[in-house]
């Protein structure tokens, strides 16, 4: 069995703060942090954030991998219509969260109309 050094202990805790932020950020409504925001909220630099996922989209993929942040995401961005969907959908409106192509400037009905049109036939 190979023993885990005190460098990969700190890779991953780190990489866990940064997991932790982002998905805090999108239950908490930012749907889209950018990496400066998540860096700044958890302490670290953008290019540590960099460094562990690569890509900003990267990152929301991966905070959206915590079923409580993709619950949280689908009831404010679907609202209750969200509890009738198929997981294959709420996935789907959820990705799109994640890579930008909801607006990201309105309010909240607006964003919400959006996601309807994108669950439309």
């Amino acid at each position: 069995m190979r023993r885990i050094d005190g460098r990969t202990l700190r890779s991953l805790a780190i990489k866990t703060k940064i997991l932790r932020t982002c998905r805090d950020l999108m239950k908490l409504g930012n749907f889209q942090p950018s990496v400066k925001f998540v860096a700044g909220a958890a302490g670290i630099s953008t290019k540590t954030v960099f460094t562990h996922f690569g890509s900003v989209e990267r990152l929301r993929c991966n905070a959206l991998d915590d079923e409580a942040t993709r619950a949280a995401v689908a009831s404010l961005v679907i609202g209750t219509e969200g509890a009738s969907l198929s997981i294959s959908t709420r996935d789907r409106v959820l990705r799109a969260v994640a890579l930008g192509s909801l607006p990201e400037i309105g309010s909240r009905p607006t964003k919400r109309n959006h996601a309807k049109r994108l669950l439309a036939p």
